[in-house]
């Protein structure tokens, strides 16, 4: 089976996904997620390195009752949705203001084995908050905005400049050059 066909039996047409499913067979079982699931491009390669990591602790046996779940962007970071042996952890944003929490309850008896899996999870979501999704370069959790007038550039920097009452975008993890209005799409 190749990656155009994993792409078409999963009916999605994300080639960086179709990729992934086909590079490592054990976490997908050589399917999609089941929820809705892309790989930016700027996050293809921590993406990819999380992936070597979990599939080099799991034994056989235990990678047959690993599932992935999803794969996306949520508030502006990485999101990586699994369960493992049916386990999996429950998930919850808290939000004050601009900023968001993530907190992660594991289930009451998680095995050693889902603690490191949810340790190299943790890290790798950790590090796409600064992490360009569009390059992979070095960036910075910003509010990007379309409002010309608001902000001139297109995005306001969390911690380093206010952000004025009424101003409404999305948050996103992105280099100078790429949280910039012009070079999104780059």
């Amino acid at each position: 089976m190749d990656e155009s066909d994993i792409a078409n039996d999963c009916d999605t047409p994300d080639p960086k996904l179709a990729k992934l499913i086909a590079t490592f067979p054990r976490l997908f079982h050589e399917k999609a997620p089941e929820c809705y699931s892309y790989v930016s491009d700027g996050w293809e390669k921590l993406i990819h390195a999380l992936c070597t990591d979990i599939d080099r602790l799991l034994p056989d046996a235990d990678a047959a009752v690993f599932t992935v779940s999803q794969i996306k962007e949520k508030w502006g970071s990485l999101r990586f949705y699994w369960s493992f042996e049916g386990q999996e952890a429950t998930v919850i944003d808290l939000i004050v203001g601009i900023n968001v929490a993530k907190l992660q309850v594991p289930p009451k008896h998680p095995t050693d084995l889902f603690n490191k899996i949810r340790v190299l999870v943790v890290a790798a979501e950790n590090k796409s908050k600064t992490t360009c999704e569009t390059c992979g370069e070095p960036g910075e959790m910003r509010l990007l905005v379309q409002d010309e007038e608001a902000a001139p550039k297109g995005f306001f920097t969390f911690d380093r400049e206010p952000i004025p009452k009424g101003i409404h975008g999305w948050v996103g993890c992105r280099c100078d050059l790429h949280a910039h209005r012009d070079n999104r799409s780059n």
